[in-house]
């Protein structure tokens, strides 16, 4: 369950640090609401509203409520605010002629209801702070009702489809800003032309759905959509997902939330899964909210149509001379889950009991308890167990104990990685399982490579691990004398990263200084295999958290090692293992040495069975690596 807590403590810190110049008081009725949010994106001093002015007599026609919560050292509360709109507007599409109205800790829909025309006096003010982009609000409202029942402005369609609003919009499909914001382009840049609907009545015809649903901790939920049934987008996959690509993180996607709906009558969204789609219009108010742009939705959703595609069963099968090695992130996989039955089944079905299974995010025998224990063998034995029980191969693992809490998360949990592995057809090499602390080495005997461990860390103690997995090398023995060298990864998550729809642009990556030092130091691993054998079989693996195209695999590739998914899958909208706010993502990968190019025929597959399904085991899809020692 997700939090919506660290944007709405941007709220008060907002409102906290602002400070303000003498309150400049406008006429009675000399401003509408299009004169506030101007053409840009904040109240500034601009010829505009200045932030800060006191403002009186601010028409417009009430159109939707909000709740947010926010959590600070006294405890989780509630804030509240409505929507209104010029009932005419200027006729500028630059201009939005909505607002938001925040009313604190005064439930909105106990002072206004919807479909009234009603005058705010108050402060015009900007809540949020970067990294995220701000919203133009008033506050310390005083409101008088002029009138009830007005019918409520037509609302604006984005994007293409049936018509469902008073005119038709069509947000860019690539740009989210390419200035800075230092330039005001509602035309060109996707933020600018999000910027001038904010608050505003918006629709759009025929969602098609790419992705689950995301709920959060307060009851709502956001899910994330193509308008016109994608008509307009860039990047669909053959799977009806939206994949990024190095120029083009997809501005065209729509958040939809069901705050308001929630309000109205209690309800959320349903279970939704990646290519369904909603049969009809979504209607509701333009908002900014958790670091993206989305529609509030005001009105009861259209029904939902058509399935997500068939779950996959991967062709690559470990027989004879060939072997298939597979990487899996199981999501936090602990004793106390029910998911146990359903990995061991994805294992022996769609993955076809693998000769090696790379696992991430196995925990410790209690999970998110904080005692101190780290142990996973039962999490292992449990699945191992499941695995048989669905007519799997007796798998044999092997795994490292990390130190209490210092892997990074969830608390307590002390997720790792670790191995399965058939061993009937693969062993381990000879040698000692380290401890946490003990760093694996590279042994050179007379140009025969090794490892000073069977199984063992990579610079386990240092800083560039710390509070984050620690790459777990194995060695093993596949055709009697063939020795394969196994790198799994668990790299550090882009939490911190600044989003997409956010005030940096392009948005600042913190969290990639510390995966690229990873990657170098896993890289410079790899080079010391080939130090001694340039020809060694390696395998590098697992859950890298970035994409084939970032720094820290290209920084991979130069040891070098070679990317499964852009050598081996040709279409580039393809090549993704994850989805996140609508964007399908490889976040999980498989690189291997020249000598697996050359002389063992590799084979690739990401298997879909997970990502972007409301019924998914893990957030992530697993893959499979299939190679020919016969070849």
């Amino acid at each position: 369950m997700y939090t919506r807590r660290r944007f709405h403590a941007l709220f008060l810190a907002a409102l906290a640090c602002a400070t303000f110049s003498t309150p400049l008081t406008t006429g009675q009725g000399n401003l509408r609401i299009y004169d506030i949010q101007g053409a840009r994106h904040h109240a500034l001093n601009d010829g505009g509203v200045p932030f800060g002015t006191q403002v009186t007599n601010i028409e417009g026609i009430v159109t939707g409520y909000l709740q947010v919560e926010y959590a600070n050292d006294q405890g989780r509360r509630d804030r509240y605010g409505f929507f209104m709109q010029d009932p005419a507007g200027d006729g500028d599409p630059a201009t939005s002629d909505g607002i938001f109205v925040f009313t604190s800790t005064t439930d909105a829909r106990d002072t206004v209801n919807m479909g009234d025309l009603v005058a705010v006096d108050g402060r015009v003010t900007e809540f949020g702070q970067p990294p995220n982009l701000t919203v133009t609000q008033i506050v310390n409202p005083a409101i008088r009702i002029l009138s009830r029942d007005n019918p409520l402005p037509a609302p604006i369609q984005i994007g293409p489809g049936e018509a469902c609003g008073s005119e038709t919009r069509l947000a860019p499909t690539e740009i989210y800003d390419d200035d800075g914001l230092s330039q005001y382009q509602p035309g060109q840049d996707a933020l600018d032309f999000y910027e001038s609907l904010e608050g505003m009545r918006v629709c759009l015809a025929d969602a098609h759905l790419l992705g689950d649903a995301r709920r959060f901790s307060d009851g709502t939920a956001a899910i994330w959509v193509l308008p016109g049934d994608g008509a307009a987008a860039t990047g669909l996959n053959q799977r009806g997902g939206l994949t990024i690509q190095p120029d083009d993180f997809n501005p065209e996607r729509v958040q939809i939330d069901s705050n308001m709906l929630r309000l109205m009558d209690g309800t959320t969204f349903p279970d939704v899964s990646v290519a369904q789609r909603f049969d009809g219009t979504i209607t509701g108010v333009w908002y900014y909210s958790f670091g993206s742009y989305e529609l509030v939705a005001s009105e009861a959703l259209p029904p939902l149509v058509g399935a997500p595609p068939p779950r996959e069963i991967t062709s690559l099968i470990g027989s004879g001379t060939d072997y298939t090695i597979a990487t899996y992130n199981v999501e936090n996989l602990d004793p106390s889950d029910d998911t146990f039955t359903g990995h061991a089944e994805t294992i022996v079905n769609a993955l076809q009991s693998p000769d090696i299974v790379m696992l991430q995010e196995m925990q410790d025998n209690n999970g998110a308890v904080s005692d101190g224990v780290t142990a996973a063998d039962q999490t292992f034995t449990r699945l191992i167990d499941a695995i048989r029980a669905a007519g799997g191969v007796e798998y044999a693992y092997a795994q490292i104990d990390p130190e209490f809490n210092q892997d990074g998360g969830e608390g307590g949990g002390n997720i790792r990685t670790g191995y399965l592995y058939n061993p009937v057809r693969v062993q381990l090499a000879s040698g000692a399982v380290g401890g946490a602390r003990d760093a694996v080495g590279v042994t050179c005997d007379a140009g025969s490579v090794g490892l000073g461990l069977a199984v063992g860390r990579i610079a386990p103690l240092d800083s560039a691990f710390n509070a984050s997995r620690k790459p777990l090398a194995a060695q093993f023995i596949v055709e009697g004398d063939q020795s394969l060298f196994v790198i799994n990864n668990h790299w550090v998550s882009k939490g911190g990263d600044n989003p997409l729809f956010g005030a940096n642009q392009p948005p600042a990556l913190p969290s990639e200084r510390t995966r690229l030092e990873q990657a170098r130091i896993v890289r410079d691993f790899v080079q010391a295999l080939y130090a001694c054998d340039p020809d060694a079989f390696v395998i590098v693996a697992g859950d890298l958290n970035d994409f084939w195209f970032a720094p820290p695999v290209t920084t991979l590739e130069e040891a070098p090692l070679i990317t499964a998914s852009t050598a081996l899958i040709a279409q580039p909208l393809e090549r993704y293992s994850y989805i996140f706010e609508g964007n399908a993502q490889t976040l999980d990968q498989i690189l291997y040495s020249p000598a697996v190019d050359v002389l063992l025929s590799p084979q690739y597959d990401i298997v879909h069975i997970n990502a972007g399904y409301a019924d998914q085991l893990s957030d992530h899809d697993p893959s499979v690596l299939q190679l020919q020692f016969g070849s």
